[in-house]
């Protein structure tokens, strides 16, 4: 059985880097993350043919990054992700945010537990279903 990867995106990983790790940890192995910080190289690697399942984790910085993810949106339809948007963002951008179509949407000025409980289950429905595949 393959273990799910979780595939992260964030522009500045210094900045969630801690949360980050409070989030990653217990979910899957170290090896099983990949980050990236460029909408390039994200797009890049979700184009690679997936051997084992994947779940996202796209942390927005702000409006200009949010706009980037818009134009790799027809990349992330067949994806599951969850979207963390910045503290304080506009309406339109959250709007935007939804038009993505996550599995689930939070702000990082939440404590990101729910972010870590999402992706959990995500993984255990992955996990469920390739016992049964």
């Amino acid at each position: 059985m393959k273990e799910p990867r979780i595939i992260v995106y964030c522009r500045d990983v210094r900045e969630i880097e801690m949360a980050l790790g409070e989030i990653i940890r217990g979910l899957v192995p170290q090896e099983d993350v990949e980050v990236y910080d460029s909408i390039p190289t994200l797009a890049s690697r979700i184009r690679r043919p997936q051997l084992e399942p994947a779940i996202l984790a796209l942390f927005v910085s702000d409006e200009e990054d949010m706009e980037n993810l818009l134009s790799i949106r027809a990349l992330l339809d067949d994806n599951r992700f969850v979207l963390v948007l910045p503290c304080r963002c506009t309406p339109d951008a959250i709007m935007a945010g939804y038009s993505l179509r996550p599995r689930y949407l939070s702000f990082m000025n939440t404590s990101l537990n729910d972010v870590k409980a999402v992706l959990d289950r995500m993984i255990g429905v992955e996990r469920a279903y390739q016992k049964t595949a």
